[in-house]
């Protein structure tokens, strides 16, 4: 049954906490409740904002635009971080290494073992081992035979 199959998507998107707007964590881990306004870049919520447009300042980088912004220094440069890591683990990234085809004896040669000895050979052998199993059988039953009649 066949069925398409793709590369699963990489979230390249780097982690932000909303409380202090910092890179790399997550507000579940900050140990202050306290939020940062991405808008102005002071202690209080954005909605709580009176700050004016003219007035917006990045708490990352002090550049005049939110903290969350897509534009900022410090996004474009966890971003390039956050892209060379999935592409030093990514499977796509390295070369693909295909199998050694079964039915070619070059890319996939048998293992040695019994059944690479000639077929002659082969026969001879069966044939030795089910002659010492039958006599070891028939040395038995001609045994406990006598000692019945005797």
């Amino acid at each position: 049954m066949p069925f398409n199959a793709e590369a699963e998507s990489q979230n390249s998107k780097p982690v932000q906490c909303y409380i202090c707007l910092q890179y790399n964590h997550v507000a579940k881990y900050f140990k202050t409740k306290q939020q940062v306004c991405s808008r102005c870049g002071d202690n209080h919520r954005i909605e709580l904002c009176t700050a004016t447009n003219d007035a917006i300042k990045c708490c990352n980088c002090k550049g005049n635009h939110l903290a969350t912004s897509n534009d900022c220094p410090n996004y474009k440069e966890q971003h390039k971080r956050m892209l060379n890591l999935i592409n030093q683990y990514s499977s796509t990234s390295k070369p693909t290494v295909t199998a050694p085809a079964i039915h070619d004896v070059n890319e996939f040669p048998s293992l040695p073992g019994m059944y690479q000895r000639q077929p002659q050979q082969l026969h001879n052998d069966i044939l030795d081992e089910l002659i010492n199993v039958l006599t070891s059988k028939m040395e038995k039953i001609i045994e406990e035979t006598t000692k019945r009649l005797f």
